[in-house]
């Protein structure tokens, strides 16, 4: 049997401070099972809670028997890529999504990166759903490399190469951590710089207690591991026992993971709560079964679709993340004239937009996807919506495009074209009613009683906290104090 590097004692306080976490953690996650009301981000929350008994569970065991280490360690480090994802999908739902953010930041000034990355880099444009995309794709590409360093370490590793004493910048040792360090930095410095972009927005949600739980956790796991491993490579830590001494850095910053993990799984407690979703916040609000609750979150389904889709980014372009509204890029956006080549048009002074029809090949400019950095004019163009020979009927009821009398007056070129020109048919129309119509059947058919794929109890205990219940009884008190009166 292997002897612990540390002593007997060191390894029981760690032992308990991993349990007491544990439970805390533990019943923190059950409360939100019990309340679990609102799935969408509570699965987001519940998966950033597992965190600490996953970091608890794993420390220990490399504390406590070294040779495992190697087997349970890429599952701790995984899920931590993992859980920064999930950090910024929870910051995105809170402010209702990403073409929420999009709209909602559209004409405010682009902010500039920190010192000296803003000197070479441009303003960050939030309100472009390219950048978004960036960042996204910045936050997510650590989730996606994570494995595979976890299965080159394990591989270099088992045909001896994998030398941590080597200074050697061609060993297999520092070409996969450098790959690492790049990786973790870069996906903690996009999610930086999505919080410093929308701090303001996020103020509401309380969010500094969310993001030092999850920050902290991950910045105490890295960077003790770094300053142990310098004084490993420096020789301060020598243990006669080990083949390396690296060992006893590895096992000292178990051991002092074990302990912060107490304070993490209080921070979670209260940053996390389950009050913000419970029966007198949510009063009259259906939930979940708690076992329902525990397959929606432990699902994979949104994580598939969430990492095709950013992979792809076919679904991030202007038209699909425009708004109603009217609204105009800053000046200094370099989006602005991005739009115009994909189609955007603005007109009364800025007041309404319409946009060009698309291409047959999509929402090209010389055939290329539009964006930020798409030339204006790749190709030749004629200077006149009007000469395109394709319908130009506005996308909203109010484009100015839209066929009224006013219009047809100030835009006489307009009557030629009606709503249901060239693009839009009758014909198409009564087949959107059919498939409504479709759907509707079949919902009526098979989900009588609604999507079983969200089963949801009636809380009855929550239904006193309704406010037409607290009225009702507001009015019956106010009736027998009038009867009350009466009587005397």
């Amino acid at each position: 049997m292997v002897e612990p590097l540390l002593p007997h004692v060191t390894i029981l306080v760690c032992g308990i401070g991993s349990l007491v976490s544990i439970i805390i953690s533990t019943i923190g996650i059950y409360l939100q099972f019990k309340n679990y009301r609102k799935p969408y981000e509570q699965r987001l929350i519940v998966r950033i809670q597992l965190m600490v008994p996953l970091y608890a569970v794993t420390c220990f065991i490399s504390l406590r028997w070294f040779p495992v280490s190697k087997f349970v360690e890429p599952i701790r480090e995984i899920y931590e890529a993992f859980v920064i994802y999930t950090f910024f999908s929870l910051l995105t739902h809170l402010l209702g999504g990403e073409r929420k953010i999009v709209v909602m930041t559209s004409g405010r000034q682009p902010i500039k990166h920190p010192w000296p990355f803003s000197t070479v880099l441009p303003d960050i444009d939030i309100s472009d759903p390219f950048t978004l995309l960036s960042i996204k794709r910045g936050i997510l590409q650590y989730v996606w490399l994570k494995p595979i360093i976890c299965i080159l370490t394990a591989i270099t590793e088992t045909f001896g190469l994998y030398n941590s004493e080597s200074n050697s910048f061609f060993n297999p040792y520092f070409i996969i951590n450098f790959i690492y360090n790049v990786s973790v930095s870069v996906s903690l410095y996009d999610l930086a710089l999505f919080w410093k972009c929308l701090y303001g927005d996020l103020r509401p949600f309380n969010p500094w207690g969310k993001f030092l739980c999850v920050k902290l956790i991950i910045f105490a796991s890295y960077w003790q591991g770094v300053f142990l491993a310098i004084l490993s490579w420096f020789g301060i830590l020598k243990n006669d026992q080990s083949d390396s001494n690296n060992t006893l850095g590895f096992a000292i910053q178990n051991a002092l993971m074990c302990i912060e993990l107490i304070g993490f799984a209080i921070g979670h407690w209260h940053s996390f709560s389950y009050t913000e979703y419970d029966m007198k916040t949510l009063p009259g609000c259906a939930r979940f079964e708690i076992l329902a609750a525990i397959r929606d979150t432990f699902g994979i389904g949104d994580l598939v679709y969430d990492f095709k889709a950013t992979l792809s980014g076919e679904s991030y372009d202007y038209r699909q993340f425009d708004s109603v509204e009217a609204l105009i890029a800053h000046p200094s956006s370099r989006s602005r004239m991005a739009r115009f080549n994909e189609g955007l048009r603005y007109t009364d002074s800025g007041k309404q937009k319409y946009w060009l029809p698309n291409t047959k090949n999509g929402t090209t400019v010389g055939g290329m996807s539009a964006h930020l950095k798409t030339p204006l004019l790749s190709k030749n163009r004629s200077n006149s919506i009007t000469s395109s020979h394709a319908s130009i009927r506005g996308l909203y009821p109010n484009s100015v495009l839209t066929v009224d009398s006013k219009n047809e007056e100030e835009h006489p070129v307009a009557s030629i074209y009606n709503y249901n020109t060239i693009e839009e048919t009758d014909e198409d129309q009564d087949n959107e009613f059919l498939e409504d119509e479709q759907l509707f059947a079949d919902a009526k058919a098979n989900c009588p009683f609604g999507d079983k794929n969200y089963p949801v109890v009636y809380d009855k205990e929550a239904y006193t906290y309704s406010p037409a219940l607290q009225r009702l009884r507001e009015e019956a008190m106010a009736r027998q104090s009038i009867e009350s009166t009466r009587s005397y």
